[in-house]
């Protein structure tokens, strides 16, 4: 008898849930079910051309989810990310910023997810996949507040264990590395040519630091088939990654890839915010970010979270020389050709 399993993020701006379905429609032992907003759309239509179940459901609906999750025997559950959530929450009021407004979405989003796979618990689910990320709040004991596209997902975890025992006992909570793919924004991180043709990179936090790495486009699915394999019997952490790489290393690879020289900035949360002027606090945000994975550890040093590398992975997961290599790096200003 076939399996279900039902993604969310599967369209869209999102990169992990379109991985994960096509990695699914390869094996015969699983029927794909992807949930979007709008059945209708171009994106949605692919899927289906593809043999994805396709049905309408949506994050801040939680009937929706409910009948999309009916009968499941793996869900994989995401909140849209930031890059998505600030468009979609509207201007700041004076109670509450964008970044503040998404935070609040984002939580939102997780709860209704949460509360939707429970009425499959003890039918036919066999594990919960929830893609989240640490607390930065409580694992800096107050020191980064801002980083809330962190906290929110972690809250939401957090209310799942206390509140959902037989659901954490079959939840797998996956926290995906750095992204590699980061550079692609609007943002310091991304390499820029300087006046002598060299090309920085800047961010808040030694250079020395390491990161996990993570290619979130092929390596997602990876960790999510073998995490859809496993009977966690309570909640367990995982952490996905391809390397772990210090910004220093990952910009002196770059450069000797790409044949130019490229160097490491360190800045201050407030200098990486100075130089993001697309919302109001987002460089903050992002900063606090860095800041707060290089002091404390993308993970907050959190106990007991298992790196993916130590499960029995289908395949090896994408080192940087690889992603950097395979990249299309012709969008980037003034960088040479790929």
């Amino acid at each position: 008898m076939s399996k279900l399993i039902v993604v969310l993020g599967a369209t869209g701006k999102q990169i992990q849930g379109g991985s994960v379905v096509d990695a699914f429609l390869k094996d015969p032992v699983y029927r794909v079910r992807a949930v979007v907003r709008d059945p209708l759309s171009s994106s949605a239509k692919a899927l289906s051309a593809k043999g994805v179940e396709v049905v309408q459901g949506d994050l801040l609906d939680v009937e929706s989810l409910k009948r999309a999750f009916d009968g499941a025997n793996v869900v994989y559950g995401m909140t849209t990310d930031l890059w998505v959530n600030i468009p979609a929450v509207g201007p700041a009021t004076p109670e509450r910023s964008i970044l503040e407004k998404c935070y609040d979405m984002e939580r939102a989003q997780g709860t209704n997810i949460v509360n939707a796979v429970l009425p499959i618990v003890d039918t036919t689910l066999e594990v919960f996949i929830f893609s989240s990320l640490s607390s930065a709040r409580r694992f800096s004991k107050g020191k980064y507040t801002r980083v809330y596209h962190f906290d929110g997902k972690a809250e939401v975890v957090d209310m799942l264990q206390r509140d959902h025992p037989e659901l954490a006992a079959k939840t797998a909570v996956l926290q995906l590395g750095l992204f590699a793919s980061n550079w692609r924004g609007p943002t310091p991180i991304r390499p820029t040519k300087q006046p002598d043709g060299s090309y920085e990179i800047a961010a808040p936090g030694s250079g020395d630091a390491l990161y996990p790495l993570v290619d979130p486009e092929r390596d997602t699915a990876v960790f999510v088939r073998a995490l859809a394999a496993l009977r966690p019997g309570r909640l367990q952490t995982y952490l996905g990654f391809g390397e772990m790489m210090s910004l220093n290393t990952w910009a002196a690879l770059w450069g000797r890839i790409r044949g130019v020289r490229a160097y490491y900035k360190e800045l201050t949360v407030a200098e990486y915010d100075e130089r993001i002027t697309l919302v109001p606090g987002l460089g903050r945000e992002l900063g606090e970010m860095y800041a707060y994975s290089a002091e404390f550890g993308y993970d907050g040093g959190e106990e007991g979270v298992i790196p993916m590398t130590e499960l029995e992975l289908e395949r090896p997961v994408t080192s940087m020389e690889e992603y950097i290599r395979n990249e299309d790096w012709s969008g980037l200003d003034g960088a040479p050709g790929s």
